[in-house]
């Protein structure tokens, strides 16, 4: 599950780190967005009080800035990472080689959550870097 980081992500990285003094497990970015993977010990510092340190390095980075918390297993992270009260199960399977996240929704909020395709593109990606979890099925 190894990958390697691009200048680009780097840049990122070392920029969160100087703006707030913590560091983030990983980035991705598309879009004109970024995205942090943050250990949840980190994640208080670098949001800041009244969300102040994140605004501000969002204004000096003229991007978009998500946070993901991140989570040694791989169910509480997907259930973290999207908003709160619309998930109602996780269950990752592993057949063979490949492992597939299967993500059930309170069913009122699965449309909104389908919505926020940023979002669940960084998820993705971050399910697949970290937890080598191929395919997301909702």
């Amino acid at each position: 599950m190894g990958f390697t980081l691009s200048k680009e992500q780097m840049f990122y990285l070392s920029a969160l780190e100087r703006e707030t003094g913590k560091s983030a497990r990983d980035c991705i970015v598309q879009n004109g967005t970024v995205s942090f993977l943050v250990n949840g010990e980190n994640m208080s510092r670098i949001i800041g009080k009244n969300g102040q340190n994140i605004k501000k390095f969002t204004e000096k980075l003229g991007k978009k800035v998500q946070l993901f918390e991140y989570f040694p297993q791989a169910e509480k992270f997907i259930e973290k990472a999207l908003p709160n009260g619309t998930v109602k199960s996780v269950e990752v399977r592993e057949n063979g080689q490949e492992k597939t996240a299967r993500i059930s929704f309170v069913p009122s909020e699965r449309i909104s959550v389908n919505r926020n395709q940023p979002k669940m593109k960084a998820l993705r990606e971050f399910l697949d870097r970290g937890f080598g979890i191929k395919n997301i099925r909702l």
